[in-house]
């Protein structure tokens, strides 16, 4: 008798506990980005990056980068908490940093370069994609730059130059 009741406690626990968690994972639906990503990371947006059925937004809290991706709903924003992207590039060079990431669900590609430089003079792409700077420390003595983009037409020949030179050639990597 013992041993029945502590398999159904066992039993509820994991139910429940997988109920709980379930529900963290199902998509809710809002009527603005800020809404959205001030619930999930309790702080403002910062920069927005749009795609065409996607989002990226950025904030900082405590002098760190926090990004969170939304999808685009006719009347507002979705999210899936986190799961909705996968780094399908990254890599490091002469004090820069490069992720490429896809947005589950879609097409859509973004890109973060990170400048452990300073300012760039000129970031540019082989798809013409504007990219917009975020500074994530609130000293203005930090050399730590970040740059975003959302990259249109991302393929496996992309390449990114800095300052007019070459620094990251997809199509000569393997994509990760």
């Amino acid at each position: 008798m013992e041993n029945k009741f502590v398999y159904l406690l066992l039993t509820v626990v994991l139910l429940g506990s997988i109920v709980v968690f379930r529900a963290g994972l199902v998509p809710r639906n809002f009527d603005s980005l800020e809404d959205a990503f001030e619930l999930y990371n309790k702080c403002e947006v910062s920069l927005a990056v749009e795609g065409e059925k996607s989002v990226m937004a950025l904030g900082v809290k405590d002098g760190v980068t926090i990004r969170d991706f939304f999808y685009k709903k006719n009347d507002g924003y979705s999210s899936s908490f986190g799961f909705d992207s996968d780094t399908v590039f990254h890599d490091a060079v002469d004090g820069f940093s490069c992720a490429i990431l896809h947005v589950k669900k879609t097409d859509e590609y973004y890109i973060r370069v990170y400048s452990f430089v300073g300012d760039l003079s000129q970031i540019s792409d082989s798809c013409g994609s504007v990219f917009y700077s975020l500074q994530p420390f609130p000293s203005d003595n930090t050399k730590v730059k970040t740059y975003h983009a959302y990259i249109k037409d991302f393929n496996d020949s992309y390449q990114l130059k800095i300052n007019d030179k070459l620094m990251f050639d997809i199509g000569n990597k393997a994509m990760s």
